[in-house]
């Protein structure tokens, strides 16, 4: 199908959306949860509470069927070192390239039992040019396909961080803040809209995706 092709680019609000035009693929797929490092800004106490949440309100999505936290996946693959290499060197190379490597993905995803990978990151660096503050504060989920490597569904947002914004109680909560606003655009846009469940309906009952199958 060439329409599941199509990236469909939205800004709302200065959350950039990405995201495939079918996501009818990816709904109900066990999903594993990569989680970037903590920003050195932020305590651990705050960071591992934030992160506690943001599993909970993912793991509570009715798009999910599995959400694999770290910590499960670590688990799953505790009788295999080879595995929890690859997992350790697939992670590393996917946060700081961005880019998916397909050979450690294709071993990764029968090991986890997964069929997708979520990336969470929240990071704080310095301005550019086009910035005029000291720092600015990155948020991106971002839905990939591992096996292909291609992005399925991306939100993110960046923001300027002024100087007053850097205090310690003032970061967090600018933090949290950005985090609960991408987080609310991916869920949002993380759905299969009425009128593509409607032309599956239409389709012979041998070809079609019913809503009830997929528990949604």
């Amino acid at each position: 199908n060439a329409c599941s092709a199509i990236t469909l680019l939205v800004s709302c609000q200065g959350v950039a959306v990405q995201s495939q035009s079918d996501l009818l693929p990816h709904i109900r797929k066990p999903t594993a949860l990569f989680i970037h490092s903590r920003p050195l800004q932020l305590d651990a106490e705050a960071w591992e509470t934030l992160v506690s949440q943001v599993q909970v309100q993912l793991s509570q999505h009715k798009a999910f069927r599995v959400l694999l936290t770290p910590e499960q996946q670590q688990q799953r693959l505790k009788a295999s070192p080879g595995l929890r290499t690859d997992l350790r060197l697939y992670r590393t190379t996917l946060i700081l390239t961005g880019i998916s490597d397909r050979a450690l993905a294709n071993r990764l995803v029968p090991g986890l039992g997964v069929e997708q990978f979520l990336v969470f990151q929240v990071e704080v660096y310095p301005c550019t040019e086009q910035c005029q503050g000291p720092e600015q504060l990155l948020v991106r989920f971002i839905l990939r396909e591992p096996t292909s490597g291609e992005v399925v569904l991306r939100t993110r947002k960046n923001i300027q961080l002024e100087a007053d914004d850097l205090e310690i109680e003032a970061l967090k909560s600018e933090i949290i803040d950005l985090v609960d606003e991408v987080l609310s655009s991916f869920e949002d846009a993380y759905v299969v809209p009425w009128h593509q469940w409607r032309y599956e309906h239409l389709k012979p009952s041998d070809g079609r995706v019913l809503r009830s199958k997929l528990e949604l």
